[in-house]
């Protein structure tokens, strides 16, 4: 993987948020309050108010959960398909609209919110930036699959 049109930039990042999410899910998964008494201990040293508050057992956990599972399969098939823009658009999706969310919970839940939001606005800001150099599938490229992605490879009769 060489960084340029190739992908390899975007491979590397989509590669290091598959473990990100990975390891923040296991996290959520065997120790479900860890992950938000350390973004709220964060937000209280940046003067940040307000605490999040999450614990297993319910639906929202959940969702946290497979939420997690998704977007680390999302980010792996990125890293292994570089050319695949339904998974790219998935995750860019996913991070932008709970960066949207989370800078709706800062107006009521407060500020220890806009650390969430900035956290996953980065993610998506990393994606967005790494995959810009590619060349977009059918632009007629060298070095990129045509819009429907490579041709299948034929099966000997």
């Amino acid at each position: 993987m060489r960084p340029g049109g190739d992908g390899g930039v975007f491979c590397v990042v989509a590669r290091l948020w598959a473990v990100v999410f990975c390891l923040v899910g296991a996290c959520f998964l065997v120790a479900p309050g860890l992950v938000p008494d350390l973004v709220s201990a964060l937000a209280g040293r940046l003067g940040l108010g307000g605490r999040i508050q999450s614990g297993p057992g319910g639906l929202w956990w959940i969702l946290a959960l497979s939420l997690m599972a998704t977007i680390t399969v999302l980010a792996e098939t990125c890293a292994r398909e570089p050319y695949n823009l339904f998974a790219f658009r998935a995750l860019v999706t996913a991070k932008l609209v709970s960066t949207a969310g989370f800078v709706g919970l800062a107006t009521t839940g407060g500020a220890v919110w806009l650390l969430c939001a900035l956290g996953d606005g980065f993610v998506a800001a990393t994606l967005l930036l790494a995959r810009r150099g590619m060349p977009h599938p059918g632009s007629g490229s060298a070095t990129g699959p045509s819009r429907d992605g490579p041709a299948p490879t034929e099966r000997p009769s």
